[in-house]
């Protein structure tokens, strides 16, 4: 009787771990680029954005809790323009009081300037467009040979 016992403690032991496991959940599949930036971030309501930049082009994708697409969005700027792709680059990409929050920059006539981008943690639409500020010209520094 007493090896029974422990024999069904043992077998409750080893199945505790499988119930703890987290349950994962996919969303429905889609074309994946083959370069470009790309990043994924998942903010604190649930809803999961997917942006990607190549060829002058920008797109958010916005997954809502239940990893179903809400809304795709191709963005262009007022103040940078996303079809410089030669002159733009992504910096960072965070999550900020639960709206994403994209820092770029771009370099016009040798004179960077960096831009913050708010969206919409909905809809992926742009709540603000900022231009943080702008750099002198960069002048090349001439090589001593």
């Amino acid at each position: 009787m007493r090896s029974i016992c422990v024999q069904l403690i043992i077998l409750l032991i080893s199945f505790a771990p499988a119930k703890a496991q987290p349950q994962v959940s996919v969303s429905d599949p889609f074309e994946e680029p083959t370069w470009g930036w790309d990043k994924i971030l998942q903010l604190e309501n649930g809803n999961t954005f997917y942006f990607h930049y190549a060829d002058g082009e920008m797109k958010v994708s916005v997954y809502g809790k239940d990893h179903k697409l809400k809304s795709t969005r191709e963005i262009d700027g007022r103040g940078w323009k996303a079809s410089r792709k030669w002159k733009t680059i992504i910096n960072a990409l965070y999550d900020i009081k639960g709206e994403p929050v994209v820092f770029l920059t771009q370099q016009e006539n040798r004179a960077p300037s960096l831009f913050r981008l708010r969206f919409n943690p909905e809809n992926g639409l742009v709540k603000e467009e900022k231009l943080l500020f702008t750099l002198d010209n960069m002048v090349p520094v001439p090589v001593m040979q």
